[in-house]
């Protein structure tokens, strides 16, 4: 499991878009929390996020992003 901070680290995405991403829904499966009520990334959750990293670097808008997420 990861960290907020370790996710950013291999990610290169800010805190403030992490929490974006799990508040718009972009997370395949629920974010888990550790026993203190942290945030605890697992390998496919950064995965996912490199995946919508590429989007993102590519110009692909939030809201298709979105609409992505859905298919």
């Amino acid at each position: 499991m990861y960290s907020i901070s370790e996710v950013v680290e291999l990610t290169g995405m800010s805190q403030h878009t992490l929490r974006l991403y799990e508040r718009e829904g972009f997370f395949v499966n629920k974010v888990q929390r550790d026993s203190r009520g942290n945030r605890a990334y697992d390998e496919s959750d950064v995965d996912w996020l490199q995946r919508l990293g590429i989007l993102r670097a590519a110009g692909m808008p939030i809201a298709e992003i979105s609409r992505y997420v859905q298919l």
